[in-house]
């Protein structure tokens, strides 16, 4: 029995040795852990700003929809006129956006990709975004706006 947890150790400690050198390639070399079309990856791999979102056609007529598209609109005419918009098909991302069925992905090499789940109606979460991937420091609102990081 001893031998066993003994065994049972040693493979966690091995386990978690591959977990912490894959985030630590990661961050360093700035690959995606997530599969992107070859477009998408191009994108990715010159260094420029994603934004990938997806929804529901039937969602097209809410007042929800009709907000998160004038933010967006707004955002990609002032600030995000560099980042590439693209709208992604959920199947593609499933699984890190299990259960979720509209979404805002923020994707820049070398920097964390962050999730909104939902559709965005604040527009601090694109200003919050911008900052960080502009390497701007966060103010305390900024902070308060962030999506969650997922990768």
């Amino acid at each position: 029995m001893k031998y066993v947890k003994l065994f049972l150790f040693f493979n966690l400690l091995v386990f978690f040795g591959f977990v912490g050198c894959a985030q630590l390639d990661y961050k360093n070399n700035g690959a995606l852990p997530i599969a992107l079309s070859d477009d998408l990856q191009k994108v990715y791999d010159s260094g420029q700003s994603l934004i990938l979102f997806s929804y529901r056609d039937e969602v097209i007529l809410s007042e929800a929809f009709a907000d998160w598209e004038a933010y967006l609109s707004d955002f990609r005419q002032q600030e995000g006129q560099s980042y590439f918009y693209s709208k992604v098909d959920r199947e593609e991302f499933v699984s890190i956006v299990s259960g979720v069925t509209e979404f805002t992905l923020f994707l820049k090499k070398g920097y964390p990709v962050f999730l909104y789940d939902g559709f965005i109606v604040e527009p601090q979460v694109y200003t919050a975004v911008h900052r960080k991937f502009s390497k701007e420091p966060l103010r305390e609102v900024d902070i308060a706006f962030m999506p969650e990081e997922i990768l």
